[in-house]
């Protein structure tokens, strides 16, 4: 451990470990050594939902819905380091979820966590059954990045999709059946309400999230450097103008200039090439018009 750096310690329940020994400088200062070994679920439903992050690494969380309430145990290899033989103690026990540690120290990372306000966050969900319960997802990664997110079912139907609705912009991604969907992260800690189901199950949870007006949002970042996020609401399918002015009125950019449907939306605003200083945007949708404020500060 080096000095001014915090450390971590997750002490997995299913390890049954009860001392962490410091310095950790050889495999022989620790009595026991394990290794947890994740069983095949067979033929108990599940839903995988990956994350491929910009380096290539990846993260994973699950949903089991099992109507028994059953689970694969987890079996865990124990081998004791200080004995002189060569026999593997075998350890078994249930376990429902796989409780996984907050993303507050991490600088990626995925985790889902019940819709409760429940502190607990899981890489292994019990869900309660299909279309019958919502979920929070907080992925953690650089803002600006790009995510790919990928699901994959087993002993589940093939319509079956994930819809994820970011609760700060209101975006929604859905996510099919082997699909694999690219998603731009506008905050450091996403967090998104999650719906699984039928495609006519979620396309209903689409209809009820629908703005139910115009909106145009201040931006965030604000002040920034040198991107920030612009976010409105369409609550019918309108042709869009969305452009940048100077504080003297001069057009500086056209970023939006198409019809689109009804919804929420978001555009990444990058002011590398301008000047510090205070910055007109302005939504026309329809008969809509609307001018926010924004601050570049280099």
């Amino acid at each position: 451990m080096k000095a001014f750096k915090a450390y971590y310690f997750y002490n997995d329940p299913n390890f049954g470990l009860r001392t962490l020994q410091i310095p950790y400088s050889s495999a022989s200062q620790v009595g026991l050594q394990v290794m947890s070994v994740r069983q095949d679920l067979g033929d108990i439903p599940n839903l995988k939902l990956s994350a491929t992050y910009e380096d290539g690494t990846k993260n994973e969380v699950e949903w089991v819905f099992d109507s028994k309430h059953e689970f694969t145990k987890p079996l865990l290899i124990a081998k004791s380091l200080s004995e002189s033989t060569n026999q593997d103690e075998l350890i078994s026990e249930p376990v429902l979820e796989r409780v996984h540690p907050r993303l507050g120290f991490a600088n990626k990372g995925m985790v889902v966590k019940s819709n409760d306000d429940s502190d607990l966050a899981y890489d292994r969900k019990l869900g309660v059954g299909l279309e019958q319960e919502s979920y929070v997802l907080e992925l953690k990664a650089k803002r600006g990045s790009i995510v790919q997110l990928s699901s994959s079912l087993n002993q589940l139907a093939d319509d079956n999709q994930v819809l994820l609705v970011n609760k700060l912009t209101r975006v929604m991604t859905s996510i099919s059946k082997d699909e694999t969907v690219s998603l731009k992260i506008t905050e450091p800690l996403s967090s998104f309400d999650v719906y699984i189901g039928s495609a006519s199950y979620l396309n209903d949870i689409k209809s009820q999230l629908v703005p139910e007006s115009f909106t145009l949002e201040q931006n965030y970042p604000n002040p920034f450097n040198p991107t920030t996020v612009i976010r409105y609401s369409l609550s019918e399918s309108v042709s869009v103008k969305l452009e940048v002015y100077d504080i003297l009125g001069r057009k500086v950019q056209t970023l939006v200039n198409t019809k689109q449907q009804a919804g929420w939306y978001t555009f990444d605003f990058n002011g590398t090439n301008l000047a510090s200083g205070v910055y007109l945007y302005r939504l026309q949708a329809g008969n809509f018009v609307k001018v926010q404020k924004m601050t570049l500060v280099k």
